[in-house]
């Protein structure tokens, strides 16, 4: 990952922070972004008309995501 990526400075930033209270504010800044990521992938292969199914770790995780990107998940589990 190249290191002039704003993208990259600004999870580095989130995440180095010496304060343990903007440690964890970073940290759910980060959980946002990534369903946020999630669901923009979800939208963008949809709209590519591609063939595409969304795993978890876990079942909690599957309905999460399910419910975020409204679109059925599975946990990993399941999808092999």
């Amino acid at each position: 990952m190249c290191k002039n990526n704003k993208v990259y400075r600004t999870l580095t930033e989130l995440l180095l922070n010496s304060s343990s209270s903007n440690y964890l504010h970073g940290l759910l800044k980060l959980m946002k972004l990534k369903t946020f990521l999630m669901k923009g992938l979800v939208d963008y292969l949809s709209n590519c008309e591609r063939q595409f199914f969304i795993a978890a770790p876990t079942g909690a995780a599957a309905k999460v995501i399910s419910q975020k990107t409204e679109k059925p998940a599975y946990t990993l589990h399941k999808s092999i």
